[in-house]
């Protein structure tokens, strides 16, 4: 840990600020499916979609 904070204080360059974004920006898009709305909003809107495919309101006439 403290070799990493050695390495963030600008000591080599930005890229161990880079890895540690990386890593964060990786984190939250593994998770983005778990947590938040996200994991109640997209089954909603795919319920939805299939009870329209299975009963549309009007059929089109050819």
């Amino acid at each position: 840990m403290m070799n990493f904070t050695f390495f963030l204080a600008g000591t080599v360059s930005h890229n161990p600020r880079d890895i540690f974004l990386g890593f964060i920006i990786l984190t939250a898009g593994y998770n983005a499916g778990r947590i938040g709305l996200d994991r109640w909003v997209v089954p909603f809107f795919r319920k939805m979609a299939k009870k329209e495919i299975d009963n549309p309101k009007h059929k089109a006439t050819a």
